[in-house]
This record gives C-alpha cells, structure tokens and sequence, in this order.
C-alpha cells in the first residue's frame, strides 16, 4: 500500500467517524439510544473498564520491571536491583 492510499483511507475513515458523531443518517442518534440502554448499568460498565485497565497495566509491566534491572544489574546498582526482584 502507498502513503497517498494510505492516507485517503485515514481520511475516509475520519470523514465516517465524523459522521458518526454529527448524526447523518440517524446514526449518531442510534448509538446515543444503545448508549442510554448502558444507564442502568453505569457502575458495572465502569467497574468492567477499570478491571481491563488494571489487567492491562498488569500485563505490561513485567517487561518494563525486567529491563529496569537489566539496566540496574548491568550499572551495579544492587539496592536498586533487590527492588525490582521484589516488584516482580
């Protein structure tokens, strides 16, 4: 795919989403109608959004603790390592 393919597609897609929004073709009213059936389930819907948030933060921070002590082993700094090991 070329860059000027490419960037039409973008284009179109954010031309869509902004229709989305506007409400052309009654679809922006639609989805405002699904999102008003969410009322009666706020709190669990945010609950379930925190939980993913927090599974996704958990998910990545293995990789970002191991390469902080990398980074310490390989600088000597031992206090610094022994905090890490823990954190994992």
């Amino acid at each position: 795919m070329n860059e000027s393919n490419g960037a039409q597609d973008l284009f179109a897609l954010l031309r869509s989403l902004w229709r989305l929004i506007r409400g052309e073709d009654n679809r922006g009213r639609k989805v405002r109608w699904l999102f008003s059936l969410l009322g009666p389930y706020r709190r669990q819907v945010l609950l379930t959004l925190l939980a993913l948030l927090l599974a996704t933060a958990a998910t990545l921070a293995p990789p970002l603790l191991i390469g902080k002590a990398v980074s310490a082993a390989l600088g000597g700094h031992s206090g610094t390592l022994t905090l890490l090991v823990v954190a994992l």
